[in-house]
């Protein structure tokens, strides 16, 4: 049973397999808050159910509600649902905060009910959550953030979250990689959106004038994008593959051997793979969007490229990459500056300012 003279923070989704759902909690759990996590709709009711003064609710990807309905009637009673969930939670007193990942999410199948979802959220939350200055000018588009209750919490590097005791040397020997080799990592679950449709084209057109070129593919693939991929794959260039989970020591070996990573993101408002590529010093290659070349303004490890169809930009970016001789410098201090622990402090204070001024209202 629950221990009523704890603060509860419901989070949904809470997922246990993305680092950043822990870092960001990091220091609300060590203030003493109970942390319960939740990744279904008909779990967050329950969740919820004793929530009242002086908890929180936080809401992160939305993805679980409108995105799986079976259809678009399905789709809207889940968004119903959802909001019945939240409106009741709130009048018994609890807190309310949305953190804004995506415009809508990734693949997104009923795009007016996650229109209609982000709007009740903007409207219903008492703090918006943003990782990226720009999210209110990008989102604008589908709904308006409000500025009074948007505070902005940089996604943080992943310093001192992943084992870094392998040299360069000994990364690129593991993989089989030349020092005249040209590394380029693509790391992460390989989908459909992320632009592999390009980035393999765009390489194997480069390879076709280029030597040493070697593509580096890690992470979770299912089989119908295995398939797409399969039939992408260059064959007039190296390629090194592990179609499944990258473990957290292996992660450096990934990162240390690779002279860039790639993110051929079709539309990407924050990317945790550009701050875990900053804590392993490595180059990032980014699409050459205004709040991407806003955030990393002036940042060398940083290079962009323009998002079209042909990936001939992207091309032309992969060109002018050349091998490290050792970790970037400028890529290593951006993460510094951006550190786990800070990001936790941050959000500990945004929750404790939410709980306050709820309670604050209710008294009043």
């Amino acid at each position: 049973m629950r221990n009523s003279t704890v603060p509860q923070v419901v989070v949904f989704p809470y997922y246990v397999d993305n680092p950043y759902t822990d870092l960001l909690y990091r220091s609300v759990r060590a203030s003493g808050y109970d942390i319960l996590g939740v990744t279904k709709l008909d779990k967050f009711e329950h969740a919820v159910a004793d929530l009242g003064a002086g908890d929180v609710i936080h809401v992160q990807w939305t993805s679980p509600i409108a995105h799986v309905g079976r259809d678009a009637a399905d789709s809207w009673r889940r968004v119903d649902w959802f909001q019945r969930i939240v409106t009741a939670a709130q009048k018994r007193g609890a807190a309310l905060i949305w953190t804004v990942h995506n415009m809508v999410p990734h693949d997104t199948v009923h795009l007016e009910q996650e229109i209609a979802l982000s709007r009740f959220l903007t409207d219903r939350a008492d703090a918006v959550h943003v990782m990226n200055p720009a999210t209110a000018a990008v989102v604008a588009e589908l709904y308006e953030l409000p500025p009074e209750k948007t505070v902005v919490i940089p996604h943080c590097s992943y310093l001192g979250v992943y084992p870094q005791s392998l040299s360069r040397t000994e990364a690129r020997a593991d993989l089989g990689l030349a020092d005249t080799d040209t590394a380029v990592l693509f790391l992460g679950q390989m989908r459909p959106y992320k632009g592999l449709d390009v980035l393999l084209p765009a390489l194997s057109r480069l390879g076709e004038s280029r030597s040493g070129l070697v593509l580096l593919l890690a992470g979770k693939t299912n089989l119908a994008d295995a398939d797409q991929i399969e039939k992408l794959i260059p064959h007039n260039i190296r390629v090194i593959r592990h179609h499944s989970h990258v473990d957290d020591f292996d992660l450096q070996r990934w990162f240390v051997a690779a002279d860039v990573t790639a993110l051929p993101y079709r539309k990407v408002l924050n990317s945790g793979s550009a701050m875990l590529s900053a804590t392993f010093g490595v180059p990032v290659l980014l699409p050459d969007l205004p709040h991407l070349r806003a955030l990393f303004e002036g940042q060398s490890w940083v290079h962009f490229f323009l998002p079209d169809a042909d990936g001939t930009s992207l091309e032309n970016a992969l060109a002018e990459i050349t091998p490290l001789t050792d970790s970037d410098v400028a890529a290593l201090r951006y993460a510094e500056s951006l550190t786990p622990a800070g990001m936790a402090a941050s959000f500990q204070q945004l929750l404790e300012r939410v709980r306050s001024a709820t309670l604050a209202s209710r008294v009043g």
